[in-house]
């Protein structure tokens, strides 16, 4: 009898896990319920179409109904998953049709997440959005072709694309800052850098403060209060992060985590037998130091929706461990970060050795280099690398990748300050500027040896 694959949600580890599990077992049942009426399409590219740069929602599909048709898996678009019978192997849900009733031999609830919105007044008025679907983009898109002037309330990786996308649409740009830029991705060193950047780019900023209310008039905003003070505004973007959407798996009996999100094991089954996740549900261990976390990065959840949809059909496979690579790029600016920051470190009881270094991604001598700032932290005792920020207009994205497989390899400042990097003027200087930021560490780790003797 065929194996029965049953998958709730289709983003990026659901539809992971779907063709994972095709490709490794050709005769199973493989159905996946989704209750938007999208096929799987990137929401990462969500605001450079509201931006322009994309021209239509419909180009941003990663995998038609026609692929999934292809591949003999069975999309039911429309089907709202009302609980999980574990128990009885099923999965109750509706759809047009009414109740039904899916059995199932192995289940993933890739559940993802959705945007956490502050309880405030006001914020249900129209002009007021979160971007996490092709519908959200829809409604702002059409709100920026009539607005003047925009608020955004966060500075997430989100929030900072969706204030470039208003400003390239011409609107006057207010992004409201509780804390600081980008927090959970790189050192406050670098956070200023990128506000006097978003700054030079037209962008407002409030910073140390939160949207408190929305008020509005006839239904429609017309204000953010902010710290007491009305900022006047068209719209309001609430980018204020992701909550994992964990209710049907809890009803079902999955063990939730201290972050929230569904505690699974290295093959990314949850406590339940049979039951797997992944994505932005599914709370992990990070790579260095091992604590619970969730990536909420595209790249974590279709590794660990392919190493799912393995296990799920009874091919063996474990989950690489995660250092969380990201880069985003702003207004011309490239923002890249892997493994600890400062913050994170320090939050799980490790001081990390650091040094900032400048360089240039070309030699001196040849035209069209641009400066590029490297960040690396390191183990203050084993000296190995748990932490890399980088910041240029190009060659960010191979940087850290680089420096991404140094720390996973576990190398120390001193190795990967030799390393035998390449080098040609039009392409690269013969320092690499990961190697000279590794070469600043390793130094300041001998002063401080020195210093001790």
């Amino acid at each position: 009898m065929p194996r029965r694959i049953v998958i709730v949600g289709n983003g990026s580890a659901g539809a992971s896990i779907a063709f994972s599990a095709r490709k490794n077992d050709r005769t199973a049942e493989i159905t996946v319920l989704e209750r938007f009426p999208y096929p799987t399409y990137s929401k990462c590219a969500l605001p450079f179409v509201i931006e322009g740069t994309i021209d239509s929602f419909q180009t941003i599909t990663v995998f038609s109904h026609e692929f999934y048709r292809s591949q003999k898996i069975n999309l039911i678009n429309g089907a709202t998953v009302t609980r999980v019978v574990p128990d009885e192997k099923k999965v109750i849900y509706k759809d047009a049709g009414g109740e039904k009733a899916l059995a199932y031999d192995a289940l993933a609830l890739t559940l993802g997440g959705w945007p956490r919105v502050p309880k405030m007044p006001g914020c249900d008025l129209d002009g007021v959005f979160t971007l996490r679907t092709i519908g959200d983009g829809e409604r702002i898109l059409a709100a920026v072709r009539n607005a003047k002037r925009a608020v955004v309330n966060g500075a997430s990786f989100i929030g900072l694309e969706v204030a470039e996308a208003f400003v390239r649409r011409g609107l006057e740009t207010t992004i409201v800052v509780r804390s600081r830029m980008l927090r959970t991705m790189i050192d406050a060193d670098f956070s200023r850098e990128l506000q006097e950047h978003m700054i030079r780019h037209n962008c407002k900023v409030v910073q140390g403060k939160t949207v408190d209310a929305v008020v509005g008039a006839g239904g429609k905003v017309k204000a953010a209060v902010v710290g007491g003070e009305e900022i006047p505004t068209d719209l309001v973007a609430m980018c204020t992060g992701v909550a994992p959407v964990i209710d049907i798996a809890k009803e079902a009996g999955v063990e939730i985590g201290s972050t929230g999100g569904m505690v699974v094991d290295r093959t990314m089954r949850t406590r339940v037998p049979d039951i797997y996740t992944g994505g932005d549900c599914a709370e992990d261990r990070f790579g260095l130091m091992g604590f619970p976390f969730i990536s909420l990065l595209g790249t974590v959840a279709t590794r660990q929706g392919v190493v799912a949809g393995m296990n799920m059909v009874g091919v063996h496979a474990y989950a690489p461990r995660f250092y969380n690579s990201a880069i985003m790029k702003l207004f011309g600016l490239q923002i890249g970060s892997v493994g600890l920051t400062t913050d994170l470190a320090q939050e799980h009881g490790l001081k990390p050795e650091s040094i900032k270094v400048m360089h240039s991604t070309l030699p001196h001598y040849y035209p069209g280099g641009k400066p590029i700032a490297v960040k690396l932290l390191a183990h203050p005792e084993t000296r190995k690398l748990v932490g890399a920020q980088v910041m240029a207009e190009e060659t960010v994205p191979e940087t850290i990748n680089t420096l991404a497989l140094a720390i996973e390899r576990g190398m120390t400042a001193a190795e990967l300050s030799m390393a035998d990097f390449c080098y040609a003027p039009p392409c690269a200087d013969i320092w690499a500027p990961a190697a000279v930021a590794a070469q600043g560490l390793d130094r300041k780790f001998a002063a401080k040896a020195r210093r001790k003797a």
